[in-house]
């Protein structure tokens, strides 16, 4: 028995999956032992998009038709502007706690992104006796992936094994299924317009090099992924079919922030070697061991060796450089006055690709007999990924969910925090004390985020949200004008964030807003986050629990 056993850890493939499995169960310890203790990423996470889906699931018109409003902020806003009822991840809300449900998604979208890369490697680049492949998708799997994502960018390469196997004619039914699910697991606007035209491109491609022919089976897949995906989001397509003005409508360009060619291009490079915070690849040392490998086989004239490798960098390179490009030059002077920036994402590709650019090397290396440099760059990867060593993205943004790294080494980093120290539950279960009528109430806030207050089960005059009405951001701006004018501030770009503004300078008196209005909108009671005196003529204090003040407008 104990020689089975040695044989056993003695089989290199048996290891590495050993090794890979205990190194995920070690990353998810902290939203599985220590849940009140875990860090989360507030920004365009718990701050926002948790709360959407929370808001949600408690709407009660999740599945309606259009139509339907969800009141919980803004006074309301259409049903049709909230996320997709199909979507996998956001049914989570309806059936657990939001923090269970964050956390059962956050689990299944790292073990789908080391399931899929290992098989993806396993069956397209590396033998399979290679064991290697189990590691470079456990430091796939430990990639920062945007949690609101979902399986957008950690689900792809499950995604393209299972298109692969089906242009071999190697599928089954098993591929098929991948197929028809992918589109319920993602966002069309966030990844899957673009990841899905981009394979479809490689397939067209494949077609013209004769790797595969055009006939009913091999373009099914695509087929079927289109359909899926506008029949999952029909409701964001509905809005923009019939003409919805959006808040985007009123944006308005900062000419002083676009860059000239020289900005643009040294930017493009820092894309290429940090990418964007929500699509990070943590490719710095995958970058320079490429580059090193390439200069190598270049100077030992071996240039078929790297021709994949070049065309794949360049590929990544020019959509970074067309992505800046199309988001930070003015294409005003040749569009005209109303032309809007353009976001590409193309990131979304770049985390699948730099791992299979890395895939390639390794085989490389190892066929060259250079197998412990290859086990030494993959432990280093893989500890580079598990403790995010270097969480900023090409433009020094640090918004990266990691929660073992953000729990156990950031966790005096203020862009994490505890789930219900963020949301001060306890202290808004005493504030609904006072005001027994709450949920039938609205709400403005001051020195809190809103969605705080709607997780908490306040309706919010303001609110933060990517697409909604346009008449919402005016009837914001015709309460706040006063405030505006007095601080010569127009506060145009940056519509998504919806708020009453307020100036620094103005912190401690009372803000220059139109109550008459607020209290035509049945808002009457603001919540500070502040040490406001309770003497103010124009409110009267209601409630107040650790700093945390309701008053009500007179």
């Amino acid at each position: 028995m104990i020689d089975k056993i040695k044989n056993l850890f003695s089989d290199k493939l048996f290891l590495y999956e050993w090794i890979s499995i205990s190194v995920l169960f070690l990353f998810f310890s902290p939203i599985l032992f220590f849940p009140n203790s875990a860090r989360y990423l507030i920004h365009d996470n718990i701050d926002s998009n948790l709360v959407w889906y929370k808001n949600l699931s408690e709407s009660g018109v999740m599945f309606s038709s259009s139509g339907a409003s969800i009141d919980k902020l803004m006074l309301g806003i259409p049903r049709d502007c909230y996320p997709s009822e199909w979507a996998l991840d956001r049914m989570m809300y309806l059936f657990f706690s939001p923090q269970c449900a964050f956390s059962f998604n956050y689990i299944i979208m790292h073990l789908v992104a080391f399931i899929g890369m290992r098989a993806l490697i396993k069956n397209t680049f590396l033998n399979s006796k290679n064991a290697v492949y189990n590691l470079v998708a456990l430091a796939f799997a430990l990639l920062p992936f945007w949690p609101s994502g979902f399986l957008s960018v950690a689900g792809l390469p499950l995604l393209a094994n299972a298109i692969i196997q089906i242009l071999k004619n190697k599928s089954g039914f098993v591929s098929w299924l991948i197929v028809v699910i992918f589109p319920f697991t993602g966002t069309l606007v966030f990844g899957n317009l673009f990841s899905l035209s981009i394979f479809f491109l490689f397939y067209l491609l494949g077609v013209v090099k004769k790797e595969w022919r055009i006939n009913f089976k091999t373009i099914t897949p695509f087929l079927l992924l289109f359909f899926v995906t506008f029949f999952v989001e029909h409701r964001i397509i509905y809005l923009v079919l019939n003409g919805f003005e959006s808040n985007r409508s009123l944006d308005i360009p900062n000419v002083s922030e676009y860059m000239n060619i020289n900005g643009i291009l040294g930017t493009s490079v820092l894309a290429f070697l940090f990418s964007h915070y929500h699509f990070h690849a943590l490719q710095i040392i995958i970058a320079l061991v490429t580059f090193v490998f390439i200069f190598w086989s270049l100077f030992n004239k071996k240039l078929q060796e790297v021709q994949f490798l070049i065309l794949m960098l360049g590929f990544i390179f020019s959509s970074c450089f067309l992505m800046v490009f199309l988001d930070n030059y003015d294409l005003r002077l040749f569009f005209g006055k109303n032309y809007k920036r353009f976001e590409l994402r193309i990131w979304v590709l770049f985390p699948l690709l730099w791992y299979i650019i890395f895939a390639i090397v390794l085989h490389k290396l190892q066929n060259y007999g250079y197998k412990k440099l290859v086990l030494v760059l993959l432990v280093i990867q893989v500890i580079y990924n598990l403790f995010l060593i270097y969480p900023k993205d090409y433009f020094g943004s640090r918004y990266a969910e990691n929660i073992f790294a953000n729990t156990y080494i950031y966790s005096k980093n203020t862009e994490q925090e505890k789930f219900r120290t963020y949301f001060r539950i306890n202290d808004f279960d005493t504030l609904k004390k006072s005001l027994p009528d709450y949920q039938i109430q609205h709400f403005v806030a001051i020195g809190i985020n809103p969605e705080i207050l709607q997780y908490n089960g306040f309706s919010t005059l303001e609110g933060y949200y990517s697409f909604y009405p346009k008449s919402k951001r005016i009837l914001v701006k015709s309460i706040d004008s006063l405030e505006r004018i007095k601080n010569k501030n127009d506060f145009e770009r940056h519509s998504n964030r919806n708020y009453l503004y307020l100036h620094e300078k103005n912190s401690n008196s009372i803000p220059n807003w139109n109550f008459e209005l607020l209290k035509k909108y049945n808002v009457n009671y603001i919540i500070v986050n502040h040490n406001y005196n309770d003497d103010y003529i124009k409110w009267n204090l209601i409630a107040s629990i650790n700093g945390l003040k309701l008053y009500k407008i007179k």
